[in-house]
This record gives structure tokens, sequence and C-alpha cells, in this order.
């Protein structure tokens, strides 16, 4: 597995809120707000293509949440062809959803 395919760096999570309380607050309050997310890629979807602000916006999810994948997708939607847009938006997609659900597993196990 190349460390592009790795959905959450976990030990870099851990590393940066070393208190497991604290880690599992700022998680919840990310999941909370995934739905925006979702709504920015759905408009990609329904343009076509993710438009700059869209993906600085979901590369800052990426930054936070310490998605190596979601990050490659979003840089290899701004250097793709555009016929490779629709394709990579769902990859997207579905990578918003894996990382969505590994929060909701993680935070029930607390």
């Amino acid at each position: 597995m190349s460390h592009s395919d790795t959905l959450l760096d976990w030990p870099k999570l851990f590393a940066q809120y070393s208190q497991p309380a604290l880690l599992a607050d700022w998680l919840a309050q990310v999941l909370d707000g995934l739905a925006q997310e979702q709504q920015l890629l759905n408009q990609a979807s329904e343009l076509g293509e993710i438009q700059v602000a869209q993906r600085i916006q979901l590369q800052g999810l990426a930054a936070v949440v310490c998605s190596p994948r979601l990050t490659y997708l979003l840089e290899q939607s701004k250097h793709s062809d555009p016929a490779q847009h629709p394709e990579l938006i769902a990859q997207c997609q579905a990578c918003l959803t894996a990382i969505e659900h590994e929060l909701q597993r993680y935070l029930q196990q607390q």
C-alpha cells in the first residue's frame, strides 16, 4: 500500500493530539462538518470539475484529518485531463464517505 492509499494517518493524528479525549472531541467536530464537504463534491459533480475554491477547502479538510488519500486525489484532479474529472470526483466522494465511516468507528470505540 502506498502512502497515497492511506485513508487517515492515525499516528500523525495521535501525535498532534496527545490526549485521546481532545482528539475525540475534535474529530466529532470535524464529523459534524463533513456534510458541507460532501455538498462541495456534489456541486463539483454537477459541474463536472472541482473548482479552485472547492479544492482549497477540501485540501484543508484533508490536511486537518491527515488524509494522504484525499490529498492525493485532489492533487490528481488539479493536474488531470478534464475528461478524468468525473471519475476523480467520484473517488473523492467515496474517500470522504470512507473518512466519515472511519471517524464514526473511532468515536464509537471511545
